[in-house]
C-alpha cells in the first residue's frame, strides 16, 4: 500500500487510531516506512518543479540557488535574499528557488508548517550557502552571530545539543542538515532521525518559551519571541565550552531553564515549571530518537 499523505508529527502519528496499543518499535518502523513514501512523492514533485521552471526560462543557463524550509515542510512561506533583499515564496512542499545564488544568509518568515496545518510563527535563518533553512540552522546561525566562524559554530550547536538535550549526532553527519533533508534521510539512517527529534525539540521549546514571553509581556510577539530563544542558544554557546566540558544533571537544568526565559519579566520560578512540563512533552521525542 503506498502512503502519499503526510505521516505529521511523531507526536501525533503515535497516537494514530491504527497506532495505538502497538509496540514502540513497530510504530517507528511504520512512521519511517510512512516518512520514505512521502518524502520520494515530495522529491518527484519537486523535481518537476525544477524542471518546469528551467524550461519556463527558455532551457537557458545560468547560476540558480534551490533549496527548502523544514519544520515540518513550510508551505508559502517568504525566504529572503538578505544580502540582496530579494525575496521568493515556498511552494506547498516547502521549496523555494532563486534566480541567482544569494552572495549571504538567508531567512524565512510566514507560511504555514504542512506537519501540523498551523501558521509559521517566528523566523528561521540559514548561513550562506545552506540549502536548507530550520530550527537547526537557525541556532546555528544565532552562534555565528556571536562571532563564531560556520565550522565553530555547526560544532558548538551539536556539542550543546549532546551536552545539554542528550541527543549525540555523529561528527561525520553534521555538516550534512545544512544541504539535506534530514527528515528524508532518517527514512535509512538512525542518526538523522536524531536530527528530526532534535529539529522538533528546538521548535517545541521556542513555540512555550515564546508563549511564556507573550504572556509576561505586553507587546510581545510570539514572532520575536521566538527570535529571542534562538539567540540565547547563541549567547550560550558563546559562553561555555561544550565541547570539553562536562554538564551535570543540575547543569542541564539550568541551561533549559535559561532558554525559556526569552524575556526578562518570566520569572525565574515560571521558567522552570514552563522547562519542567516541556520536558514531559518531549519525552517521547527522546523514546524514539535514542
Amino acid at each position: 500500500m503506498f502512503i502519499l499523505s503526510n505521516p505529521g508529527s511523531w507526536q501525533s502519528f503515535v497516537k494514530r487510531s491504527d497506532n495505538v496499543g502497538l509496540p514502540l518499535m513497530e510504530v517507528k518502523q511504520k512512521y519511517l516506512k510512512e516518512q520514505a513514501l512521502f518524502e520520494a512523492e515530495q522529491r518527484r514533485q519537486y523535481n518537476e518543479y525544477v524542471r518546469m521552471i528551467h524550461h519556463a526560462r527558455g532551457g537557458a543557463g545560468g547560476a540558480g540557488f534551490s533549496g527548502q524550509g523544514i519544520d515540518g515542510p513550510i508551505a508559502g512561506a517568504t525566504v529572503l535574499a538578505v544580502a540582496e533583499g530579494v525575496t521568493t515564496t515556498t511552494d506547498a512542499n516547502g521549496f523555494f528557488t532563486f534566480n541567482f545564488i544569494p552572495a549571504g544568509d538567508i531567512e524565512l518568515t510566514g507560511g504555514t508548517d504542512t506537519v501540523t496545518g498551523v501558521a509559521f510563527a517566528g523566523t528561521l535563518k540559514a548561513p550562506k550557502g545552506s540549502t536548507i533553512i530550520s530550527p537547526i540552522t537557525t541556532a546555528i546561525k544565532e552562534i555565528m552571530d556571536q562571532g563564531k566562524s560556520e565550522d565553530e559554530a555547526t560544532t558548538d550547536f551539536f556539542e550543546f545539543a549532546k551536552k545539554v538535550y542528550d541527543i549525540d549526532v555523529p561528527a561525520g553527519k553534521r555538516e550534512r542538515v545544512k544541504s539535506e533533508n534530514f527528515i528524508t534521510l532518517a527514512a535509512t539512517d538512525s542518526d538523522f532521525l536524531k536530527v528530526v527529534g532534535l529539529a522538533t525539540t528546538l521548535e517545541s521549546a521556542a513555540e512555550v518559551a515564546g508563549e511564556a514571553a507573550i504572556r509576561a509581556s505586553a507587546g510581545k510577539t510570539l514572532n520575536n519571541a521566538k527570535k529571542s530563544f534562538y539567540a540565547q542558544i547563541g549567547e550560550i554557546c558563546k559562553v561555555n565550552d561544550f565541547k570539553t566540558n562536562t554538564v551535570d544533571d543540575n547543569a542541564k537544568n539550568d541551561f533549559k531553564t535559561t532558554l525559556m526565559r526569552v524575556d526578562n519579566n518570566v520569572s525565574a520560578g515560571n521558567a522552570l515549571a514552563i522547562r519542567e512540563a516541556l520536558d514531559n512533552q518531549l519525552t517521547r521525542v527522546k523514546e524514539i530518537v535514542n
